[in-house]
């Protein structure tokens, strides 16, 4: 499907199945119409999830092809050495994410994911 991966889910609800962007495309209306048709055949509206701030021209382009907007919701970051708690706490853990996790989560790669002998982080294989 060009610039989109799509996943589908065998149940009929509709926040089941979405299509992420895995690459930035220059023009992202190729792309559309095998997405909107990929979706139409499994009888299922295209939805889709996206970081406005990773694929700046995919929301306007979305727009002009007729989606509309459902929601938005901020997304914060944090770099595991600017963590601090500020009071030690058993019941929390930090979870270290390498950045092939980070990668994966972003991007839509699909190595397979490892978890570290420690149990404490995970990533991908590169």
């Amino acid at each position: 499907m060009g610039a989109f991966r799509a996943f589908f889910s065998a149940s009929p609800e509709p926040f089941l199945s979405l299509a992420l962007p895995h690459e930035a495309a220059a023009n992202w209306h190729a792309s559309i119409p095998a997405l909107e048709a990929a979706f139409a055949a499994r009888g299922r509206a295209p939805r889709l999830e996206i970081f406005r701030e990773l694929y700046p021209t995919l929301g306007p382009a979305l727009e002009r092809a007729g989606f509309s907007l459902d929601d938005t919701a901020p997304v914060m970051a944090l770099e595991a050495a600017a963590f601090t708690p500020v009071t030690p706490n058993p019941d929390y853990l930090l979870l270290r994410a390498e950045r092939g996790m980070l990668e994966t989560f972003l991007y839509g790669r699909t190595e397979p994911m490892v978890v570290s002998e420690t149990g404490r982080s995970a990533g991908c294989r590169t």
